[in-house]
């Protein structure tokens, strides 16, 4: 029994396909273009197909692959107003097709506040409640004695 139910997990995990993204996806299927960033100055425009994008990424479609590291900027009609625009390519793989889907994950060099901030550490939080608490205790003392 043991060994139908090990079965049985191990399949089921080697068969799924986990989504580790941490922000949700939208899907757009629109055009876009890419202009390489690097050192400063821009490269022509290259138009690209736009799959989809979230707060800390995009996915799109491409004729050639790009390097990963390369970072580009981004334009299309859909992408936040205040959002990032430097991206910088994390996943080139080709299709059955002879095209390239590619992963672009947000850079901060343009806007640090355009991506997903890091959460606070749970020790770092544990610090500041305790820290909070004994202000307020130290308020509730003081209002006692006056």
């Amino acid at each position: 029994m043991f060994t139908s139910l090990f079965t049985s997990v191990s399949n089921t995990t080697t068969t799924e396909k986990v989504d580790r993204r941490r922000a949700a996806r939208q899907r757009i299927d629109g055009a876009g273009e890419l202009s390489a960033s690097s050192g400063g100055s821009r490269a022509a425009a290259m138009p690209v197909e736009v799959r989809d994008i979230s707060a800390t990424g995009v996915g799109l479609v491409h004729d050639v692959p790009l390097a990963v590291g390369q970072k580009f900027v981004v334009k299309q009609d859909l992408l936040p107003p205040h959002g990032p625009r430097l991206f910088t390519v994390v996943r080139s793989d080709a299709t059955a097709g002879g095209r390239y889907s590619i992963g672009l994950h947000a850079s901060n060099l343009l806007d640090p506040h355009a991506a997903v901030q890091p959460r606070r550490s749970d020790k770092s939080r544990a610090i500041l409640t305790v820290v909070a608490s004994l202000v307020l205790i130290l308020a509730v003392a003081a209002l006692m004695m006056y």
